[in-house]
C-alpha cells in the first residue's frame, strides 16, 4: 500500500462516519424509506408501463399512504372517541360488573369513570408542561416523514440500479456478490411479505374469536390485532388476552374460557406455525433467529426494527455462508460459481430487454468499462 492508497482508505474513513453522524438522527426514517421502497418496488413495476416510471412511483407511494395512514388514524379516533364515552360512563362495556367483580377480588372500590375522567387534566397538565419537548419531537417526525417520501421516490427511481451499483463495486467476484444479493432479497421478501400475511391472517381468526365471543366492537379489535400482530408470540395477545379477561369480569366465564382458548391454540398455532413456514422457510433463516432480530431490532431502533432487525442479522448469516463456501476460492484462480437466477435486486430485472441467457456470465456495461 503506497501513500496515496492509505490516504484515500483514510479519507474514505472518515467520510464514511461523518455520513453516519449526519444521518444518525434520522437513521429510523432512512431504514424505514429503503424497506418501504423494496416493498413497494413490485407495485412501481406494474405501475410502470401504465404511467410512466416517475408517476408510478408518485402513486405507489400516495397508495402506501393511504394504506397505512387511514386504519391508524381511525383506530386513533376510536379510541379516543371511547375514551370519552367511558369518562361520561356512556361506554358499551359493562363497567358496573367488572368494577363489581374487582370489588369482590380485591377489596378495593374501583371507579373506572371517574379515573377515565381524571385523565384528561393530568394528560393536559403533562403536555402543557412538556410543550418545547413536544414541538421538538413533532418537528423532527414531520422531516422524518418528509425524508421518507423523497427516499422511497429514488428508491423506487434508482434502486435497482444502486444495488447493481454496490454488486459490481464490491471487492467480490460479481457471481459471489449476486449470489450475496439473491440471498439477502428472499430473505428480505420472506421477513416483510411474511410478517404481513401472518398479522392479517391472525387478525382474522382472532376476529372471529372476538365476534363468537360477543366482544363490543369486535371487528374494530380485529384491525388492532393485526397492526399488534406483526409483533411475533405475544402481539395478539395484546388483544385477546385483555378481551378474555373481560369477560371474566363482566360475568362470562364460559366465553371468556372460549375466547382464551382459541387464542391459546387457532391464533397462537397460527403465528408458531404458519410464521415458521411463510417466513423462516422463504427467508432460509433459524426461527429462532427471526424472533432475536424482532426483538433487537424493535429494542435498538424503534418499530422499523420489527423488520430490519431480521434482515441484519440474516445479512449477517449470509456473509458467514459466503465466507464458508467461496473464501478459499476467491484467493485462487479457481473459477468463480455460476450467476444466481433473476430477482428483486438483479440488473436483470432493470433491463428486461436481456434475456437470461444472455445474464449467464454477464458483466453489466459499467462494470466492463471500469474493468
Amino acid at each position: 500500500m503506497n501513500r496515496e492508497q492509505a490516504f484515500l482508505l483514510v479519507v474514505l474513513a472518515i467520510t464514511a462516519v461523518a455520513s453516519f453522524y449526519v444521518l444518525l438522527p434520522f437513521l429510523q426514517y432512512v431504514l424505514a424509506a429503503l424497506l418501504l421502497g423494496y416493498v413497494l418496488r413490485p407495485v412501481h413495476c406494474r405501475l410502470e408501463p401504465y404511467l410512466g416510471k416517475r408517476p408510478a412511483a408518485i402513486t405507489a407511494i400516495a397508495s402506501a399512504a393511504v394504506v397505512i395512514v387511514v386504519p391508524l388514524v381511525y383506530i386513533g379516533h376510536v379510541v379516543f372517541r371511547d375514551a370519552q364515552q367511558l369518562a361520561r360512563g356512556e361506554s358499551d362495556l359493562e363497567l358496573e360488573a367488572v368494577e363489581a367483580e374487582i370489588e369482590s377480588l380485591s377489596g378495593q372500590e374501583v371507579d373506572l369513570a371517574g379515573t377515565a375522567a381524571d385523565v384528561g387534566p393530568v394528560v393536559g397538565d403533562f403536555l402543557y408542561g412538556s410543550a418545547p419537548q413536544i414541538v421538538s419531537y413533532v418537528t423532527t417526525v414531520l422531516l422524518g416523514f418528509t425524508l421518507i417520501f423523497f427516499l422511497v421516490y429514488y428508491v423506487l427511481l434508482d434502486g435497482p440500479a444502486f444495488v447493481q451499483w454496490a454488486v459490481t463495486t464490491a471487492p467480490l467476484d460479481d457471481a459471489v456478490a449476486h449470489e450475496i444479493a439473491a440471498r439477502m432479497d428472499r430473505m428480505a421478501w420472506g421477513v416483510v411479505a411474511g410478517h404481513i400475511f401472518v398479522a392479517f391472517v391472525q387478525g382474522i381468526v382472532g376476529g372471529i374469536g372476538l365476534w363468537v365471543a360477543g366482544v363490543p366492537s369486535a371487528a374494530f379489535w380485529a384491525m388492532v390485532m393485526i397492526i399488534t400482530a406483526l409483533l411475533p408470540v405475544i402481539g395478539a395477545f395484546l388483544v385477546w388476552g385483555p378481551a378474555s379477561g373481560y369477560l371474566f369480569l363482566v360475568g362470562e366465564p364460559q366465553l371468556g374460557t372460549f375466547l382464551f382458548l382459541w387464542g391459546l391454540i387457532p391464533v397462537s398455532l397460527i403465528d408458531n406455525y404458519l410464521r415458521s413456514i411463510v417466513i423462516d422457510q422463504s427467508a432460509d433463516v433459524n426461527p429462532g433467529v427471526i424472533l432475536v432480530g424482532v426483538i433487537g431490532g424493535i429494542y435498538s431502533l424503534g418499530a422499523v426494527g420489527l423488520f430490519v432487525g431480521p434482515l441484519i442479522i440474516g445479512l449477517f448469516a449470509a456473509m458467514i455462508r459466503a465466507f464458508d463456501a467461496h473464501y478459499d476460492a476467491l484467493g485462487t484462480d479457481t473459477p468463480p460459481p455460476a450467476a444466481p437466477e433473476r430477482n428483486r435486486l438483479s440488473w436483470l430485472e432493470t433491463n428486461p430487454a436481456v434475456s437470461q441467457e444472455d445474464y449467464d456470465g454477464h458483466v453489466p456495461p459499467d462494470a466492463g468499462e471500469e474493468g
